[in-house]
Protein backbone atom coordinates (compact mmCIF):
# COMPACT_ATOMS: atom_id res chain seq x y z
CA UNK A 1 0.00 0.00 0.00
CA UNK A 2 2.96 2.30 0.57
CA UNK A 3 4.31 4.17 -2.44
CA UNK A 4 7.74 5.61 -3.13
CA UNK A 5 7.70 9.40 -3.19
CA UNK A 6 10.52 11.91 -3.13
CA UNK A 7 9.69 13.88 0.04
CA UNK A 8 11.66 17.12 0.36
CA UNK A 9 11.98 19.81 3.02
CA UNK A 10 10.08 22.87 1.78
CA UNK A 11 11.06 25.24 4.58
CA UNK A 12 13.96 25.17 7.03
CA UNK A 13 12.07 26.84 9.90
CA UNK A 14 12.11 24.50 12.89
CA UNK A 15 8.86 24.41 14.86
CA UNK A 16 8.32 22.88 18.29
CA UNK A 17 4.83 21.73 17.25
CA UNK A 18 4.12 22.75 13.66
CA UNK A 19 0.41 22.58 12.79
CA UNK A 20 -2.37 23.78 10.51
CA UNK A 21 -0.67 24.42 7.15
CA UNK A 22 -2.99 26.39 4.85
CA UNK A 23 -2.20 27.71 1.39
CA UNK A 24 -3.18 31.21 0.29
CA UNK A 25 -3.59 31.31 -3.48
CA UNK A 26 -4.10 35.07 -3.27
CA UNK A 27 -0.69 35.59 -1.67
CA UNK A 28 1.06 32.51 -3.06
CA UNK A 29 2.03 31.76 0.50
CA UNK A 30 1.89 28.95 3.04
CA UNK A 31 0.68 29.75 6.55
CA UNK A 32 1.08 27.51 9.57
CA UNK A 33 1.29 27.73 13.34
CA UNK A 34 3.78 26.63 15.95
CA UNK A 35 1.47 25.68 18.80
CA UNK A 36 3.98 25.70 21.63
CA UNK A 37 5.81 28.81 20.44
CA UNK A 38 2.59 30.89 20.25
CA UNK A 39 3.42 31.81 16.68
CA UNK A 40 1.97 32.11 13.17
CA UNK A 41 4.42 31.59 10.29
CA UNK A 42 4.14 32.52 6.64
CA UNK A 43 6.40 31.59 3.74
CA UNK A 44 5.78 33.05 0.29
CA UNK A 45 6.60 31.19 -2.91
CA UNK A 46 9.60 33.49 -3.42
CA UNK A 47 11.08 32.28 -0.12
CA UNK A 48 10.18 35.37 1.94
CA UNK A 49 9.37 34.42 5.54
CA UNK A 50 7.46 36.18 8.31
CA UNK A 51 6.38 35.26 11.83
CA UNK A 52 3.97 36.82 14.31
CA UNK A 53 3.62 36.24 18.03
CA UNK A 54 0.00 35.64 19.12
CA UNK A 55 0.58 35.56 22.87
CA UNK A 56 -0.80 32.10 23.65
CA UNK A 57 -1.09 28.62 22.22
CA UNK A 58 -2.86 28.48 18.87
CA UNK A 59 -3.82 25.22 17.17
CA UNK A 60 -5.19 26.31 13.79
CA UNK A 61 -5.71 29.21 11.39
CA UNK A 62 -7.92 29.91 8.41
CA UNK A 63 -8.64 32.80 6.06
CA UNK A 64 -11.48 35.32 6.40
CA UNK A 65 -13.41 36.50 3.33
CA UNK A 66 -12.93 40.10 4.42
CA UNK A 67 -9.18 39.64 4.91
CA UNK A 68 -7.11 38.56 7.87
CA UNK A 69 -7.26 35.27 9.70
CA UNK A 70 -9.41 33.33 12.13
CA UNK A 71 -7.84 31.01 14.66
CA UNK A 72 -8.56 28.45 17.36
CA UNK A 73 -6.74 29.19 20.61
CA UNK A 74 -6.77 27.49 23.98
CA UNK A 75 -8.89 30.38 25.28
CA UNK A 76 -11.36 30.53 22.38
CA UNK A 77 -11.89 31.57 18.77
CA UNK A 78 -10.29 34.82 17.63
CA UNK A 79 -10.13 37.07 14.60
CA UNK A 80 -6.47 37.77 13.79
CA UNK A 81 -4.87 40.63 11.90
CA UNK A 82 -1.22 40.68 10.93
CA UNK A 83 1.12 43.38 9.65
CA UNK A 84 4.45 42.65 7.98
CA UNK A 85 5.97 45.58 9.87
CA UNK A 86 4.93 44.28 13.30
CA UNK A 87 6.12 41.26 15.27
CA UNK A 88 2.91 40.80 17.23
CA UNK A 89 -0.44 39.89 15.72
CA UNK A 90 -3.60 41.68 16.78
CA UNK A 91 -6.45 39.44 17.84
CA UNK A 92 -10.07 39.86 18.91
CA UNK A 93 -12.02 37.24 20.87
CA UNK A 94 -15.28 36.33 19.12
CA UNK A 95 -16.15 33.16 21.04
CA UNK A 96 -15.29 31.86 24.48
CA UNK A 97 -17.05 28.50 24.15
CA UNK A 98 -18.85 26.98 27.12
CA UNK A 99 -17.00 23.67 27.27
CA UNK A 100 -16.96 20.89 29.87
CA UNK A 101 -14.27 21.06 32.55
CA UNK A 102 -10.83 19.76 31.52
CA UNK A 103 -11.53 20.38 27.83
CA UNK A 104 -10.19 23.04 25.48
CA UNK A 105 -10.73 24.15 21.87
CA UNK A 106 -8.66 22.43 19.18
CA UNK A 107 -8.58 22.25 15.37
CA UNK A 108 -10.38 24.59 12.99
CA UNK A 109 -11.60 24.65 9.38
CA UNK A 110 -14.18 26.72 7.49
CA UNK A 111 -16.99 25.32 5.32
CA UNK A 112 -18.72 26.65 2.19
CA UNK A 113 -21.30 28.56 4.24
CA UNK A 114 -18.59 30.53 6.03
CA UNK A 115 -18.92 28.60 9.30
CA UNK A 116 -15.82 27.87 11.39
CA UNK A 117 -15.71 24.27 12.60
CA UNK A 118 -13.62 23.47 15.65
CA UNK A 119 -13.20 20.58 18.04
CA UNK A 120 -12.50 20.23 21.72
CA UNK A 121 -10.05 17.93 23.46
CA UNK A 122 -10.00 16.51 26.99
CA UNK A 123 -6.57 16.77 28.62
CA UNK A 124 -7.71 14.16 31.15
CA UNK A 125 -8.06 11.59 28.34
CA UNK A 126 -11.83 11.22 28.75
CA UNK A 127 -14.51 11.40 26.02
CA UNK A 128 -15.72 14.83 27.11
CA UNK A 129 -14.87 16.71 23.92
CA UNK A 130 -16.78 17.25 20.72
CA UNK A 131 -17.18 19.30 17.56
CA UNK A 132 -18.77 22.72 17.09
CA UNK A 133 -19.78 25.02 14.24
CA UNK A 134 -19.53 28.80 14.59
CA UNK A 135 -21.68 30.87 12.23
CA UNK A 136 -20.56 34.17 10.64
CA UNK A 137 -22.97 36.01 12.95
CA UNK A 138 -21.48 34.43 16.06
CA UNK A 139 -23.90 31.58 16.83
CA UNK A 140 -22.12 28.43 18.02
CA UNK A 141 -23.83 25.05 17.47
CA UNK A 142 -22.73 21.87 19.25
CA UNK A 143 -22.46 19.24 16.50
CA UNK A 144 -21.19 16.12 18.26
CA UNK A 145 -19.89 14.82 21.59
CA UNK A 146 -18.04 11.83 23.01
CA UNK A 147 -14.66 12.89 21.61
CA UNK A 148 -11.44 12.49 23.59
CA UNK A 149 -8.95 14.11 21.19
CA UNK A 150 -10.37 16.12 18.28
CA UNK A 151 -8.26 15.79 15.15
CA UNK A 152 -8.45 15.16 11.43
CA UNK A 153 -10.88 17.97 10.69
CA UNK A 154 -11.20 18.65 6.96
CA UNK A 155 -13.63 20.23 4.48
CA UNK A 156 -13.71 19.22 0.83
CA UNK A 157 -13.09 21.65 -2.04
CA UNK A 158 -16.82 22.23 -2.63
CA UNK A 159 -17.33 22.83 1.07
CA UNK A 160 -20.22 20.38 1.24
CA UNK A 161 -18.53 17.50 3.06
CA UNK A 162 -16.88 17.66 6.46
CA UNK A 163 -14.80 14.94 8.07
CA UNK A 164 -13.43 14.83 11.62
CA UNK A 165 -11.90 12.24 13.90
CA UNK A 166 -11.11 11.18 17.43
CA UNK A 167 -7.43 10.24 17.66
CA UNK A 168 -7.99 8.06 20.71
CA UNK A 169 -10.95 5.95 19.54
CA UNK A 170 -9.50 5.96 15.99
CA UNK A 171 -12.93 6.73 14.57
CA UNK A 172 -13.47 9.12 11.64
CA UNK A 173 -16.90 10.69 11.06
CA UNK A 174 -18.45 12.58 8.17
CA UNK A 175 -21.25 15.08 7.57
CA UNK A 176 -22.79 16.30 4.32
CA UNK A 177 -23.73 19.96 3.96
CA UNK A 178 -26.48 21.26 1.67
CA UNK A 179 -24.92 24.64 0.93
CA UNK A 180 -28.01 26.35 -0.53
CA UNK A 181 -30.09 25.71 2.59
CA UNK A 182 -27.20 25.43 5.07
CA UNK A 183 -28.57 22.03 6.14
CA UNK A 184 -26.23 19.61 7.85
CA UNK A 185 -26.77 15.85 7.65
CA UNK A 186 -26.63 13.52 10.61
CA UNK A 187 -23.21 12.27 11.69
CA UNK A 188 -22.01 9.10 9.93
CA UNK A 189 -19.02 6.85 10.49
CA UNK A 190 -16.55 7.36 7.65
CA UNK A 191 -13.88 4.89 8.79
CA UNK A 192 -12.77 2.83 11.77
CA UNK A 193 -8.98 2.74 12.01
CA UNK A 194 -8.31 0.23 14.80
CA UNK A 195 -5.57 -1.46 12.75
CA UNK A 196 -3.61 1.75 12.25
CA UNK A 197 -0.77 2.32 14.69
CA UNK A 198 -0.21 5.92 15.74
CA UNK A 199 -2.77 8.70 16.04
CA UNK A 200 -5.02 10.15 13.36
CA UNK A 201 -3.93 13.78 13.12
CA UNK A 202 -4.48 16.78 10.83
CA UNK A 203 -6.16 16.25 7.49
CA UNK A 204 -7.32 17.67 4.18
CA UNK A 205 -9.04 16.68 0.93
CA UNK A 206 -7.55 16.45 -2.55
CA UNK A 207 -9.34 17.58 -5.71
CA UNK A 208 -10.68 14.07 -6.31
CA UNK A 209 -12.49 14.07 -2.97
CA UNK A 210 -10.05 11.73 -1.24
CA UNK A 211 -9.28 12.35 2.43
CA UNK A 212 -5.63 12.64 3.52
CA UNK A 213 -4.51 12.59 7.16
CA UNK A 214 -1.23 12.50 9.04
CA UNK A 215 -0.56 9.46 11.22
CA UNK A 216 1.23 10.93 14.22
CA UNK A 217 4.00 8.74 15.65
CA UNK A 218 4.22 6.44 12.62
CA UNK A 219 5.95 8.59 9.95
CA UNK A 220 2.95 8.18 7.66
CA UNK A 221 0.44 10.10 5.58
CA UNK A 222 -2.73 8.11 4.79
CA UNK A 223 -5.18 8.54 1.90
CA UNK A 224 -8.80 7.37 2.13
CA UNK A 225 -11.28 7.01 -0.73
CA UNK A 226 -14.57 8.97 -0.64
CA UNK A 227 -16.20 5.80 0.73
CA UNK A 228 -13.73 5.56 3.63
CA UNK A 229 -11.38 2.87 2.32
CA UNK A 230 -7.68 3.24 3.15
CA UNK A 231 -6.09 3.16 -0.30
CA UNK A 232 -2.56 4.49 0.20
CA UNK A 233 0.05 5.29 2.82
CA UNK A 234 3.14 7.40 2.21
CA UNK A 235 6.25 7.18 4.37
CA UNK A 236 7.66 10.56 5.39
CA UNK A 237 11.07 11.29 6.96
CA UNK A 238 9.64 12.53 10.26
CA UNK A 239 8.16 10.45 13.06
CA UNK A 240 5.46 12.91 14.08
CA UNK A 241 3.69 14.40 11.04
CA UNK A 242 0.81 16.60 12.18
CA UNK A 243 -1.18 17.80 9.16
CA UNK A 244 -1.14 17.81 5.37
CA UNK A 245 -2.39 20.44 2.94
CA UNK A 246 -2.57 21.08 -0.79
Amino acid sequence: MGNAFNVEVACDIISVTGESPVWSGKENALYWVDVRSNCIHRMKSNGEKNAWDVGERISSVGFRKSGGLIGTFRSGIYLIDIDENKKNAEKKLILNPDLPADTRPKEGKSDACGFWWFGSTCDGNKPLGGYYRLSPDGVCTHISSGVTMANGLAVNACGDKVIAADSISKTIWSWSLEVASNTLSKQNIFAECKDINGLIDGATFDEEGYYWCAIFGESLIARFSPSGELVRTIKVPVKYPTMCAF
